[in-house]
């Protein structure tokens, strides 16, 4: 099976866990081809990853928040991934197993799906607006935000999700980030 490969980390790995993370398919794309065999293999790794990043607590709050609470995923409409996937129901290790968790995965290791410039260039637009993301700079920083989404082409419906994610990274409140969500989200690209 081909897999999305992260060679690099934003979280520090012991070597056990990183043996895991080189044997894991992060990529849902992927896993609809597999055998399901293999699709299940991949859902225990993801699960025996999980278990050691969240045991000693390697995982930043703010991306176990956007799984765990309604605040911090936008478009749960009240409810957070959790419990829609129970809702479907899906529920305890289940859920880590289920094949599109893998995108979970990939944002509690690595942080929001974004390239390198859109990220810096989004940096640069809250340093520019005072260092943080609060009521007096949201503003500032949203239109930054779909400027950025605009330039490199993104696609503001996924986008919008990214550049929240990446508004929590910086420290901002769920409020305030929802404020750049809902910019980039009506973004028209040209």
């Amino acid at each position: 099976m081909m897999t999305l490969r992260i060679n690099q980390t934003d979280l520090d790995l012991g070597q056990d866990e990183h043996a895991l993370l080189h044997e894991l398919c992060l990529d849902i794309d992927e896993l609809v081809r597999a055998q399901p065999r293999e699709v299940t293999q991949n859902g225990e790794r993801v699960l025996t990853l999980l278990a050691a990043l969240e045991a000693r607590g390697a995982i930043p709050e703010h991306r176990v928040r956007y799984f765990t609470h309604p605040d911090y995923y936008p478009g749960g409409r009240k409810r957070s991934l959790k419990e829609i996937y129970e809702d479907n129901g899906t529920r305890g290790d289940d859920i880590a197993r289920h094949p599109p968790f893998v995108k979970i995965m990939r944002y509690f290791l690595n942080g929001p799906d974004l390239s390198a410039s859109v990220k810096r260039e989004f940096s640069d637009a809250v340093q520019h607006a005072g260092g943080e993301i609060t009521g007096s700079e949201v503003i500032e920083v949203a239109n930054a935000a779909r400027r950025i989404t605009r330039e490199h082409g993104l696609q503001p419906h996924a986008a919008s999700d990214e550049f929240f994610k990446l508004a929590l990274e910086h420290g901002a409140h769920p409020m305030w980030a929802k404020s750049i969500y809902e910019r980039v989200r009506t973004t028209r690209v040209r």
